[in-house]
Protein backbone atom coordinates (compact mmCIF):
# COMPACT_ATOMS: atom_id res chain seq x y z
CA UNK A 1 0.00 0.00 0.00
CA UNK A 2 1.77 3.41 -0.65
CA UNK A 3 -0.42 6.88 -0.60
CA UNK A 4 0.57 10.03 -2.85
CA UNK A 5 -0.79 13.21 -0.87
CA UNK A 6 0.82 15.99 -2.68
CA UNK A 7 2.18 19.24 -2.06
CA UNK A 8 -1.56 20.79 -2.86
CA UNK A 9 -2.89 18.62 0.08
CA UNK A 10 -1.04 21.42 2.40
CA UNK A 11 1.85 21.54 4.37
CA UNK A 12 4.73 18.22 5.18
CA UNK A 13 2.38 18.29 8.70
CA UNK A 14 -0.74 18.07 7.41
CA UNK A 15 -0.03 15.47 4.16
CA UNK A 16 1.74 13.39 7.03
CA UNK A 17 -1.40 13.75 8.82
CA UNK A 18 -3.22 12.16 6.29
CA UNK A 19 -1.34 9.43 5.98
CA UNK A 20 -1.49 8.34 9.00
CA UNK A 21 -5.17 8.42 9.01
CA UNK A 22 -5.46 6.92 6.00
CA UNK A 23 -3.20 4.12 7.04
CA UNK A 24 -4.88 3.85 10.15
CA UNK A 25 -8.07 3.35 8.81
CA UNK A 26 -7.37 0.85 6.13
CA UNK A 27 -5.31 -0.82 8.67
CA UNK A 28 -8.33 -1.14 11.30
CA UNK A 29 -10.69 -2.36 8.44
CA UNK A 30 -12.43 -5.51 9.55
CA UNK A 31 -11.61 -8.62 8.01
CA UNK A 32 -14.79 -8.95 6.04
CA UNK A 33 -13.97 -5.17 4.62
CA UNK A 34 -10.54 -5.87 3.73
CA UNK A 35 -9.13 -5.24 -0.14
CA UNK A 36 -8.11 -7.76 -1.98
CA UNK A 37 -4.29 -8.75 -1.99
CA UNK A 38 -2.70 -6.74 -4.84
CA UNK A 39 -0.72 -3.74 -5.07
CA UNK A 40 -2.50 -0.52 -4.39
CA UNK A 41 -1.77 3.14 -4.73
CA UNK A 42 -4.04 5.82 -2.40
CA UNK A 43 -4.03 9.43 -3.67
CA UNK A 44 -5.63 12.10 -1.73
CA UNK A 45 -6.95 15.45 -3.34
CA UNK A 46 -6.60 18.86 -1.48
CA UNK A 47 -9.95 18.61 0.03
CA UNK A 48 -8.90 15.12 1.75
CA UNK A 49 -6.96 17.59 4.55
CA UNK A 50 -10.31 19.06 5.62
CA UNK A 51 -12.40 15.64 6.47
CA UNK A 52 -13.13 14.61 10.05
CA UNK A 53 -11.98 11.09 10.97
CA UNK A 54 -15.28 9.67 10.76
CA UNK A 55 -15.69 11.44 6.83
CA UNK A 56 -12.83 9.86 6.24
CA UNK A 57 -13.06 6.66 7.52
CA UNK A 58 -16.72 6.43 5.69
CA UNK A 59 -14.77 7.18 2.44
CA UNK A 60 -12.27 4.52 2.64
CA UNK A 61 -15.27 2.20 3.68
CA UNK A 62 -16.55 3.14 -0.04
CA UNK A 63 -13.51 3.22 -1.46
CA UNK A 64 -12.73 -0.77 -0.34
CA UNK A 65 -16.51 -1.28 -1.35
CA UNK A 66 -15.79 -0.18 -4.60
CA UNK A 67 -11.98 -2.23 -5.57
CA UNK A 68 -13.54 -5.28 -3.99
CA UNK A 69 -16.74 -4.96 -6.41
CA UNK A 70 -14.68 -4.30 -9.11
CA UNK A 71 -12.49 -7.27 -8.33
CA UNK A 72 -15.47 -9.35 -8.16
CA UNK A 73 -16.54 -8.11 -11.40
CA UNK A 74 -13.53 -8.86 -13.01
CA UNK A 75 -13.50 -12.44 -11.84
CA UNK A 76 -16.77 -13.07 -12.63
CA UNK A 77 -15.79 -11.97 -16.61
CA UNK A 78 -12.81 -13.93 -16.66
CA UNK A 79 -14.85 -16.72 -15.21
CA UNK A 80 -17.29 -16.25 -17.71
CA UNK A 81 -14.94 -15.96 -21.02
CA UNK A 82 -12.86 -19.41 -19.67
CA UNK A 83 -16.84 -21.09 -20.02
CA UNK A 84 -16.96 -19.94 -22.79
CA UNK A 85 -13.47 -20.88 -23.89
CA UNK A 86 -13.96 -24.16 -22.41
CA UNK A 87 -17.51 -24.89 -24.08
CA UNK A 88 -15.62 -23.93 -27.77
CA UNK A 89 -13.27 -26.22 -26.88
CA UNK A 90 -15.63 -29.40 -26.91
CA UNK A 91 -17.50 -28.55 -29.36
CA UNK A 92 -14.57 -27.97 -31.57
CA UNK A 93 -13.69 -31.36 -30.73
CA UNK A 94 -16.48 -33.22 -30.72
CA UNK A 95 -16.71 -35.80 -33.75
CA UNK A 96 -18.09 -34.67 -36.42
CA UNK A 97 -21.89 -36.57 -37.43
CA UNK A 98 -21.66 -39.18 -40.06
CA UNK A 99 -23.39 -38.09 -43.38
CA UNK A 100 -26.69 -39.94 -43.73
Amino acid sequence: MAFAIGRAVGPAVVRNQVRRRLRALLSAAPADATLPPGWYLVGGRPTVAARTFPQLSSDVEALIASVRAQTRRLAAAEHQSEHQSAIRANVSSAPASPPA
